[in-house]
């Protein structure tokens, strides 16, 4: 059986450590072993005339963290302003240089620190308490609360 996919090029978030290098018995497939990394897509969040973009109220939602799946983050990359990582579109891509165009940036270890709450988040259901991502929260459910209050 054979499929044909259509993909499209879109920045993502790795989510994974490299694996080690595992070789391969005598006479395996090197599939087997071959390495992959977990990544996040990202979409771009502008309206504009070519693309449908993303609602501004559900963007307001996802920049105060509300849910798991989505968050929103400003990829140093050309495109859209603002970008939308899906963590619950998280999937594994081949170490290849035919799967993933590798960039100069990094994230930095708060930035790493951030992600694996926010993986946590979305394995478990669960932020977990005094991380900065329960922090981030509470300060915007207080902001909410002071804006209704006026």
């Amino acid at each position: 059986m054979y499929m044909i996919q259509r993909a499209k090029l879109r920045p993502a978030i790795v989510v994974s450590v490299e694996p080690p290098v595992v070789s391969a018995p005598v006479g395996a497939p090197e599939w087997q072993v071959s390495q992959t990394v977990y990544v996040a897509p990202a979409y771009g969040c502008d309206q504009d005339g070519s693309r449908a973009g993303w609602n501004p109220e559900f963007l307001k939602r996802i920049k105060m963290c509300m849910y798991p799946q989505y968050m929103l983050d400003r990829l140093p990359l050309p495109g859209s302003e603002l970008s939308v990582v899906r963590f619950d579109q998280v999937q594994p891509m081949a170490r290849s240089h035919k799967s993933i165009i590798p960039t100069d940036y990094r994230l930095s270890d708060e930035a790493v620190s951030l992600i694996h709450d926010w993986m946590m988040w979305v394995y478990t259901g669960e932020v977990q308490v005094d991380s900065v991502l329960d922090i981030f929260q509470t300060e915007m459910k207080e902001m909410l609360k002071r804006e209704k209050a006026r």
